[in-house]
Parts: structure tokens; C-alpha cells; sequence
């Protein structure tokens, strides 16, 4: 008969730490085109105060300092993520892209996730943006650790002596193969 066990908490030995722990202040957040009702709901939501920016400011920002957690944006502008995803690359910032949907933008919501938005807030789940913001730090910190992770592994999978051990006809002691003799034509 097996007994059942309590799960290890999170942080003790047998469990590692998360990253980002649910109930945790939520990433900082970079946000743009929205209105002041829109960007009054976001810092209630949030718990802190956001700026809104437009696409130069957000420029700015970038070349400024370390890259936010998230940039939202919001979609009432009917425009798709191209731009943001073209200022993100130019600043060279890893930063996720989330778009915030109004009433009646479904479609709108569609075109920026096929486009190349990371993720949209669906109309009237503001609520869940915390628990979206904190997710997308985990997976970032998930992916930091997974490329952590490959270049140990790249860098213990190499030879010691390159060029010696990987080339064939070096493979033996370090000494070229022996030439057989070819039969003269004569």
C-alpha cells in the first residue's frame, strides 16, 4: 500500500524556486496608443502607474535603459504589430508584445496575434493581465535558462584538442593514416 505525500513546496530540495511566484509585483510595462480611461484601467489593474507612450517615445525609452517586461498596445488604432516588432528588433530588446483588445475587436485581436503579437487581452479580461504578465516572465526566465543550459552543454561537448580529435585522419594518436603503395602501371 503506498502512502500519499505531500508535494514539495516550491524553493525546498526537492522543487526549484520559480522564477516569478504568483502574488509577485508584476513585470514593468511599457504602454502605447491608449486612451486616458484605458490607461486609467491598466495601472488599477496593475497596481502602479503607466505611462503611455507613442512609438517614438517608446523608442526613446528603449535606447535609454533595460527593456520593459511587456510592451501593450493597445489596438484601437487598427494597426498590427509590424511597427512595434520592427521598434523592438531596432532596440535589439527581447520585449513581448502584448496588444489590449476593446468591444467589438475580435478580429482585430486575430490579426495581431497572426501578424506577430505574442499574445492579446481579450475584450473585458483586463483582470487577467498580472497573471499574463507574470506568465510571460516565467517562460522568459524559462528560455534564459534553457540557452544557459545549451551553451554549457555545447561547450562540454566539444573536443579538448579541436582539429586534432575531430578530423578522421587524426583521429589515431594525433598521427596522419599511412599512405598505402599503389600498384605502378608498368
Amino acid at each position: 500500500m503506498s502512502t500519499l505525500r505531500p508535494r514539495p513546496e516550491p524553493g525546498s530540495a526537492g522543487q526549484p524556486e520559480p522564477a516569478v511566484q504568483p502574488g509577485q509585483p508584476v513585470p514593468p510595462v511599457q504602454l502605447a496608443g491608449a486612451s486616458p480611461e484605458l490607461q486609467a484601467a491598466v495601472e488599477a489593474v496593475l497596481g502602479a502607474g503607466v505611462a503611455t507612450l507613442t512609438l517614438e517615445d517608446a523608442l526613446a525609452q528603449l535606447a535609454k535603459g533595460p527593456p520593459p517586461g511587456c510592451l501593450l498596445v493597445a489596438l484601437a488604432d487598427g494597426e498590427g504589430p509590424g511597427p512595434w516588432r520592427a521598434l523592438l528588433e531596432r532596440a535589439a530588446a527581447p520585449v513581448p508584445l502584448v496588444g489590449l483588445a476593446g468591444p467589438g475587436q475580435e478580429a482585430l485581436a486575430a490579426r495581431w496575434l497572426d501578424e506577430g503579437g505574442d499574445e492579446v487581452v481579450p475584450p473585458g479580461a483586463l483582470a487577467l493581465l498580472p497573471a499574463l504578465l507574470r506568465r510571460l516572465e516565467r517562460r522568459r526566465h524559462a528560455a534564459r535558462d534553457v540557452r544557459l543550459d545549451e551553451r554549457e552543454g555545447d561547450a562540454q561537448s566539444r573536443p579538448r584538442n579541436p582539429g586534432r580529435e575531430s578530423h578522421p585522419s587524426t583521429a589515431t594518436h594525433g598521427m596522419p593514416p599511412k599512405r598505402r603503395a599503389t600498384p605502378s602501371g608498368d
